[in-house]
């Protein structure tokens, strides 16, 4: 993906501090609910932030895809713009069928693959080895995470995958456990949600030490790819390459959705306009 391009300097718009909490008298063109701090939904949000002069917009931080979409959909909250995972969103759109008609997609961001390692220890070469073994568990770190979305996707569409609980272990901590602890502790795998380009600090330990850690595969043959409405399919299987490995995964699609009944119709064209002429750059761990 490219980054967005056409940047104004920050003094040239109306700025809101990161992780203000709007006043119920506010007056805000646009209010996007991002992520969390350095990751590609809160720097997309912040560049078209920067596009938008002379508007009052704000960028919130959130623990991720599902904090978002809640506070899209709660007719309480000022949020009007979201950043959301594909199959996150149609996890909300199954527990909450309204939701189908209340939101508009804007833009397709980019992709984001599901990255899941193991000690060389483990016994887990691919997704079907967490199918088989109980009393192993998976880190997906906090329980908003895209990846704690993505494995309950997994989890519903494949039942087996229960045979591995997750738990919500910080990422570098669970990749520190599973160098350290070994075979001494159950905590066997992590998986974590990123665009597949970009070198992430946690990407990067992986590729240092390539005697202590593996790639799972996430094959087709592992689970379906549920649909949202529409018929667009959630998942895509490829084959991506991360420095010099190449495995096999599943990826879905990082989305930005607007409130229909609180982004005004005027206000959405203008932001759809700007998309048109932008490219967007995601990058990072989600």
């Amino acid at each position: 993906m490219r980054a967005l391009i056409g940047s104004v300097a920050l003094a040239a718009a109306v700025l809101l501090p990161i992780g203000w909490a709007p006043a119920e008298d506010a007056t805000l063109d646009f209010l996007f609910s991002s992520g969390r701090e350095g990751g590609n939904y809160h720097a997309v949000a912040l560049r078209l932030r920067n596009l938008l002069p002379g508007q009052p917009v704000g960028v919130l931080n959130s623990r991720g895809s599902r904090e978002n979409l809640t506070r899209l959909a709660d007719p309480a909250s000022p949020v009007n713009l979201a950043f959301t995972q594909a199959d996150a969103l149609s996890q909300h759109i199954a527990q909450n069928p309204a939701f189908s008609d209340q939101f508009a997609v804007l833009a397709d961001i980019g992709k984001e693959c599901a990255l899941v390692i193991a000690g060389r220890g483990s016994g887990i070469e691919t997704a079907a080895d967490l199918k088989v073994a109980e009393g192993r568990r998976i880190s997906v770190d906090s329980r908003d995470s895209g990846a704690a979305v993505t494995w309950e996707s997994m989890s519903r569409i494949e039942p087996a995958f229960l045979a591995t609980s997750a738990v919500y272990v910080d990422l570098m901590e669970s990749l520190a456990q599973i160098k350290s602890a070994g075979d001494f502790s159950p905590l066997k795998a992590v998986m974590f949600v990123q665009d597949p380009s970009a070198v992430t600090p946690a990407v990067q330990i992986v590729l240092e030490n390539p005697d202590t850690f593996r790639f799972v595969q996430i094959r087709e043959s592992d689970l379906e790819s549920p649909v949202l409405p529409g018929g667009l399919s959630v998942y895509a299987f490829e084959r991506i390459r991360i420095g010099t490995r190449s495995f096999a995964t599943l990826c879905t699609r990082a989305l930005l959705i607007a409130s229909n009944a609180k982004l005004a119709e005027k206000k959405r064209g203008e932001l759809s306009k700007l998309l048109l002429e932008a490219r967007l750059l995601p990058a990072g761990a989600r």
